[in-house]
């Protein structure tokens, strides 16, 4: 909830920067994200909401929440709320992102490091590649490639996830909780078109699409989102595509480890932060800032072991 939480109000400061933003008088919107309102239904609320809008934790976060009347349901649905929330476009997002980083003086390499010899012989290779200049920490995000990497094959699965994407971009979120499936269209800010969901197969490698998992998405997100069809009642198809959520039981790992390797004095000081399933990006900022706060503990760990008192002073911030 903190992550969430966190990610939100970032996400809001990003906007409201944005919307003061232009360039040669047209408003820049280069972060591909966006605030839509959003319309949220359940079929079945005594198992997902049992105590209304109580139940929902976030109702305190988002704007213009309320719960919706009976007659504003889809049928079939037996509780619903509306408020405003933010959609993210990666095709946008992760470039912008990228360009922060280089803002600030990072560079980008793009590196395939064995994983068979275990973590620390990996972080060896990766620090040699590195160069001249010394590798004081290592951010493990390598979400289903830590199975490998650090030995998480009994924690660490693949959730399969199928959606579509069409072309029109819709003007609102849109959600339903149903028996036994959730349906859903989420616009893709900047002109992204709209993608529409979803499924949850835990387990499962199969990279290949399903079409009659595409065709039952499709039949319930037009009863969802009409305002998206075309004059013959149907969506404008740009591609389907499978994705492989990095589930891991418990729940993300977000902790430091001192990882020894051959041929080093010192350990590695290695901050692993993987295992979001599918709230990578609503969880981002959050736990990026708990990575941060980690590191830096551990530079002022360090600063008193040496009598130093600099530390993690006027470090960096996020």
């Amino acid at each position: 909830m903190r992550w969430d939480r966190e990610t939100f109000l970032r996400w809001q400061a990003i906007a409201a920067e944005e919307d003061g933003a232009k360039r040669g008088g047209r408003q820049v919107k280069e972060s591909g994200i966006g605030l839509y309102p959003a319309f949220h239904y359940w079929d079945n609320p005594e198992l997902d909401v049992p105590h209304g809008e109580s139940s929902i934790w976030w109702r305190d976060l988002v704007p213009n929440f309320k719960v919706l009347d009976p007659f504003a349901l889809p049928q079939g649905a037996h509780f619903g709320v509306a408020y405003t929330t933010f959609c993210v476009n990666p095709t946008k997002y992760l470039p912008y992102l990228l360009q922060c980083i280089e803002t600030v003086g990072g560079t980008i390499r793009r590196l395939a490091i064995p994983t068979g010899n275990g973590l620390g012989a990996a972080l060896a290779i990766l620090a040699d590649e590195v160069g001249s200049e010394p590798v004081y920490a290592i951010v493990n995000a390598t979400g289903l490639g830590a199975m490998a990497l650090c030995g998480e094959n009994t924690d660490m699965y693949p959730t399969k996830g199928q959606t579509v994407l069409v072309r029109n971009e819709g003007s609102a979120v849109r959600i339903r909780i149903a028996e036994g499936y959730m349906a859903y269209t989420i616009p893709r800010p900047g002109g992204g078109g709209t993608i529409l969901g979803g499924s949850k197969d835990a387990d499962n490698w199969d990279p290949s699409v399903d079409p009659e998992l595409s065709a039952e998405i499709i039949k319930r997100c037009k009863e969802l989102a009409p305002d998206l069809l075309n004059t013959e009642g149907e969506f404008d198809i740009v591609s389907e595509q499978v994705g492989f959520r990095p589930s891991r039981k418990g729940g993300p790992r977000i902790s430091l480890e001192r990882v020894p390797s051959l041929g080093r004095e010192k350990p590695f000081i290695v901050i692993h932060c993987y295992g979001h399933s599918g709230a990578g990006y609503q969880n981002s900022v959050g736990s990026a800032r708990e990575v941060l706060s980690l590191l830096n503990n551990q530079n002022a760990f360090e600063s008193q072991e040496s009598g130093r008192d600099d530390g993690a002073k006027g470090g960096p911030k996020l």
